[in-house]
């Protein structure tokens, strides 16, 4: 079967996920083409054939995401930019002629399967926000975002023949999707992890992974980000996502991304700092390590994932990182780290492969 992949390229942790069932499915004797743009593009590219396609775009601003200005940014441009995408996936497409679409909240491959009547499978952790019952406590922080968030993730794929739901935390479904064609299922595992169950460290670095500190998306303040990790006296950091360089203190270590090395380091991590992305929250609870979640504001998949590692019990979540929040985040990971121990364990990607098979057989006839 010809199977279309399309994959949302704002952050890596869609393309990540994406790169394990596109070479699930490939070791089933599918043939996939996937579809992206920026850094997920070249990731993927190490899987199959990528079409690249433009994006949307998020506008940041001091407090996190600006929803006026993304609103803005992405009307003006959106008429040129689906013609663009539209286009290539045509051009790309010309001699393969896929069977199916499968798309991880990337809309443009979304309507290409839609307009030539393509049966479209939704494979993302996004639709959590409008198809799941969510814990009071996980929206009250922002209604505001948590109704924008649903309205736009009810919009922008709203007849897949399935939708599949990646979760960490295990939200029922509505009740008026129980029955219907959605499917909920762990969230993805990297082949680096299955296996490695519960690792456990109380002498281990503690790994530092996101763009934004403070409140400041992707701002170069690693004076700050120094001053903070140093005010933990003898604790060791290794810090993603800043790109390599000059080390300000002996206990703080900056590398660039690298798949393998991550791995590893999360393996030996006491702990993880980050955002509010899925994938690598996932895989330190996998992992048994507590994690501290500093979520981009207004961005409220991330602020849900960031709460629901409160409601679990197995870290905090904070809007900024600051001395206050690291220490007490550092001297709560024992009893973290125990929490952690309690989650039910994830041996494999089985149950979403398992839905994914038995949908894609039928896919032909599933149009709707």
């Amino acid at each position: 079967m010809n199977i279309l992949y399309g994959v949302n390229g704002e952050g890596m942790g869609h393309a990540i996920r994406s790169a394990v069932i596109i070479w699930h499915l490939k070791m089933l004797g599918h043939k996939v083409v996937a579809t992206s743009s920026g850094k997920a593009a070249h990731l993927l590219s190490r899987e199959c054939e990528v079409i690249r396609i433009p994006s949307l775009l998020l506008a940041y601003d001091d407090a996190g995401i600006n929803y006026q200005k993304t609103a803005w940014l992405n009307i003006r441009r959106f008429a040129s930019l689906h013609v663009q995408a539209i286009k290539a996936l045509d051009i790309g497409t010309a001699l393969f002629r896929p069977d199916v679409v499968i798309t991880d909240f990337e809309h443009f491959t979304y309507f290409y399967g839609r307009r030539r009547g393509i049966p479209v499978v939704s494979i993302d952790n996004q639709h959590a926000i409008s198809r799941c019952k969510l814990a009071k406590e996980a929206v009250s922080s922002d209604p505001v975002a948590f109704r924008v968030a649903k309205l736009v993730t009810e919009l922008i794929m709203p007849r897949c023949a399935h939708y599949i739901v990646t979760t960490f935390f295990n939200a029922p479904l509505l009740d008026k999707y129980k029955y219907g064609n959605t499917t909920t299922v762990p969230a993805v595992l990297r082949p680096s992890f299955i296996g490695v169950g519960d690792t456990t460290s109380h002498s281990g670095p503690i790994v530092v992974y996101q763009r934004q500190f403070g409140s400041v998306p992707h701002a170069g303040n690693e004076e700050q980000l120094c001053w903070i990790l140093n005010s933990a006296p003898g604790q060791r950091f290794i810090v993603y996502g800043r790109g390599i360089r000059r080390s300000c203190s002996s206990n703080i270590v900056f590398k660039d991304f690298n798949s393998s090395e991550i791995v590893r380091d999360l393996i030996l991590a006491k702990a993880v700092i980050c955002n509010g992305g899925m994938t690598l929250i996932s895989e330190a609870l996998h992992l048994g390590k507590p994690v501290l979640s500093i979520p981009i504001q207004g961005q409220f998949e991330q602020m849900l994932n960031a709460a629901y590692v409160e409601i679990l019990k197995c870290g905090r979540q904070a809007p900024s990182l600051n001395v206050r929040v690291l220490n007490e985040f550092i001297a709560d990971i024992p009893d973290h780290t125990n929490q952690c121990r309690l989650l039910p364990k994830q041996n494999d990607n089985t149950i979403l492969f398992a839905v994914l098979e038995g949908l894609l057989p039928n896919a032909r006839s599933r149009v709707t």
